[in-house]
């Protein structure tokens, strides 16, 4: 099985980067997370990158329209694939999660621009079942000089008093998360946190969209709704029937509450760890149109033979017009 996804892998290069060339189809998808007013209220770089501003998105939308980029949704994206579009420029915009501010402010935007974009939805955000526990975690290492970490299996000392202190920190007790069991995670992070008195529900009310502003993007003509599982989970280290009920029963929640097809997919996270031949074929054989990655690459003709695994580039605030406009 090995030397077979040797031989996959190294078929998508060749017609994905070799043989069409960069000058077939100059085209991108782009990834987003947050959008704010003004930066600086997480820390944490892991999170600090995942924050572009207001000024930064919309001076992106106008520059690259400038710069002759159309901007397209993914429904347009495969039909260039299938056209067999020589040098078409097109750039499709997409924001991962559903955080409240993808609709109070960016949605905005995109409509005084008329543009299109996609929001992938963990349908556990909009239900109330998500815990931020990353941004929860930023708070805990920065107000806090010392911590003691309690699981279920042990606990953990930790002093935060620098930079690289509370760097360290955040790194250590993201593994320590991501190794409790997911069934069990929800229980074991309300005691975790609650310890130093923060609240899950706070965080929800504050990051996660509601149901009833999906609708209303949903319905606007222009925002594409894609799934992103139910819970965001590493579908890599989940069994093969676990992550076909994920993604599955993200897709039917979505389809049932909003009332539209839900024909795009995103891996949760996305990475080379997350989401690799098993995750392709699995998503391939559910029917979507695409589903994307967050494994950095431009878009090419030969994607069209590989639409279950489309590359994206990650945008925050050094990711410039320059470096976008002029791959």
């Amino acid at each position: 099985m090995e030397l077979i996804n040797k031989f996959r892998e190294l078929g998508y290069r060749i017609r994905t980067q070799l043989v069409p060339g960069r000058g077939s189809v100059n085209g991108m998808i782009l990834m987003f997370h947050r959008v704010v007013e003004e930066l600086g209220e997480y820390r944490h770089p892991q999170l600090a990158q995942l924050h572009v501003t207001t000024r930064h998105l919309e001076h992106l939308i106008v520059g690259l329209r400038e710069q002759g980029y159309e901007i397209i949704s993914l429904d347009g994206l495969c039909h260039k694939l299938n056209g067999n579009q020589k040098k078409a420029k097109f750039v499709v915009f997409t924001f991962d999660d559903a955080y409240r501010d993808t609709y109070e402010l960016a949605y905005p935007i995109f409509r005084k621009h008329a543009a299109p974009f996609t929001v992938y939805v963990p349908t556990a955000v909009p239900d109330n079942n998500f815990i931020w526990w990353y941004y929860m975690l930023d708070d805990l290492v920065y107000r806090n000089e010392s911590l003691d970490i309690l699981t279920m299996q042990d606990s953990h000392h930790f002093e935060v008093r620098t930079e690289e202190q509370k760097r360290h920190a955040y790194k250590a007790i993201e593994n320590l998360i991501n190794s409790i069991d997911p069934n069990h995670r929800r229980d074991e992070l309300a005691r975790m946190f609650a310890r130093y008195g923060l609240n899950a529900r706070e965080y929800d009310r504050k990051l996660s969209m509601s149901w009833a502003q999906l609708g209303e993007l949903s319905s606007s003509g222009f925002v594409t709704i894609g799934g992103h599982t139910v819970n965001h989970y590493n579908l890599a280290h989940m069994t093969l029937k676990e992550a076909t009920n994920e993604i599955i029963l993200g897709k039917k929640r979505l389809e049932e509450k909003l009332d539209v097809a839900v024909d795009h997919f995103s891996y949760p996270f996305g990475s080379k760890s997350a989401a690799h031949f098993r995750e392709f074929d699995l998503a391939r054989s559910l029917g979507y149109k695409t589903c994307t990655t967050s494994r950095p690459g431009y878009i090419t003709q030969g994607h069209c033979h590989y639409t279950e695994r489309l590359p994206r580039i990650m945008v925050n605030m050094q990711q410039t017009l320059q470096g976008l406009a002029g791959n």
